[in-house]
């Protein structure tokens, strides 16, 4: 073979080697994409010699979840170019928002009909932009400044503020591992009532039972922000809320006492898709303080409970409490959590003139399991209850020196 043909194969394998691989996977995408034109007789159609318009800016926004709601955040914002087209890819799959910011010189934009898709105030809103490789147009048509004498004249009072239209809400429920997020392989939970209640939950506004599948739809009529409330007699628990990266799938019912089984609030006249609920047990905790006369932490024969102690059951961080109770005649409390599959910590407030016993004086479960001095006095350490349990009865506090 001669040199340079020898030269030429080299060259030829060390670019198939370096060449990606046919089958090489790719993180799927989405394109949101479309143009601006001058709808010279403001009939929302783009006809034959409509100009397209240029330097208009676009902001597509995707909706996302924080603990403190819903928020919009940015994807991209771009500027027409000559001939009035845009275009903006998509990474993340959900809810979109499409803004067309109207220049100076147009006078509004045209009707929302076969080609601008645009609102009066210049928006799209897209339900579910999902990652499958396909293009989605947003177009949006100007009115020419010529338009603008056509325009009606503006009335000396402004108009009475419209109540907003119906709201449409949907989502899941589902027995839940723990972890908060939906799996396919979870139960659904069926008869579950979810209700949608006024922001100050004093009025019932809608009500239903999700069906066989755990799946649920209401339209709500409210003239202001208002809540969605889910009990289920079988799992009247829920897991951790806003779990997981994908919104669709996460829970967004509430567990601290004052907000327990409640979303945050929802706006009224726009659609809520993927409200969901990550059902789970509701385990009991407890179970006895009592007059340790012994002083050594252990429970005696004869050593009576103290009735009127405040208990409180913490996640394991002490940032959020879940549930309070006093002891009874007897000194038993008991304790509802908000579900189970994380850890918790109990807290005993000891009464005027008390300190708390030695900790884990025997390996007995008739001992104290709090802490009996320093900055954790009355803490116990940080337990877990996995999702099989439904009642876990083994903190006690010794308590000295009762009045």
């Amino acid at each position: 073979m001669r040199r340079s043909s020898r030269i030429a194969l080299l060259v030829a394998l060390a670019a198939v080697a370096l060449a990606p691989a046919a089958d090489a996977r790719r993180t799927p995408v989405s394109t949101l994409a479309g143009s601006v034109w001058s709808d010279a007789d403001a009939d929302g159609r783009r006809d034959r010699g409509e100009a397209g318009r240029g330097g208009v800016t676009v902001v597509v926004e995707r909706q996302a979840r924080r603990r403190g709601g819903r928020v919009w955040t940015r994807v991209a914002a771009r500027r027409t170019g000559r001939a009035g087209a845009w275009s903006a890819t998509i990474r993340v799959a959900g809810r979109h928002r499409v803004t067309v910011r109207r220049p100076a010189d147009a006078p509004g934009f045209a009707p929302r009909r076969a080609d601008s898709d645009v609102g009066a105030d210049g928006v799209k809103l897209l339900a579910r932009v999902p990652l499958d490789g396909r293009t989605r147009h947003v177009d949006a048509g100007l009115l020419p400044p010529a338009a603008r004498a056509t325009l009606p004249a503006p009335d000396p009072q402004p108009p009475a503020p419209q109540p907003p239209g119906p709201s449409r809400a949907n989502g899941i429920v589902w027995r839940d591992d723990g972890d908060g997020v939906r799996e396919d392989r979870e139960l659904r939970v069926e008869g579950a009532t979810v209700e949608a209640w006024s922001a100050d939950k004093t009025q019932l506004l809608a009500s239903t039972r999700t069906n066989a599948f755990g799946g649920w739809e209401l339209t709500v009529n409210a003239t202001g922000p208002y809540r969605l409330h889910e009990t289920s007699a079988i799992f009247p628990g829920f897991a951790r809320p806003l779990q997981g990266s994908d919104p669709a799938l996460d829970s967004d019912f509430l567990r601290t006492a004052a907000d327990f089984g409640f979303t945050d609030l929802l706006a009224p006249g726009v659609d809520h898709a993927d409200i969901g609920a990550a059902a789970v047990t509701r385990p009991q905790i407890g179970d006895f303080v009592w007059n340790d006369r012994g002083r050594d932490g252990v429970q005696d024969a004869g050593e009576p409970g103290v009735a009127g102690i405040a208990v409180e059951l913490w996640d394991d961080g002490r940032s959020e409490r879940y549930d309070t109770v006093v002891t009874d005649a007897n000194g038993r409390y008991h304790l509802k959590a908000p579900g189970s599959g994380q850890s918790f910590r109990v807290h005993v407030a000891a009464p005027i003139g008390a300190v708390f016993s030695p900790k884990d004086a025997t390996a007995e479960p008739s001992d104290s399991d709090v802490v009996s001095s320093g900055a954790d006095a009355g803490w116990t350490d940080a337990f877990f209850l996995s999702t099989s349990v439904i009642s876990a009865t083994a903190w006690d506090a010794g308590l000295q020196a009762v009045p």
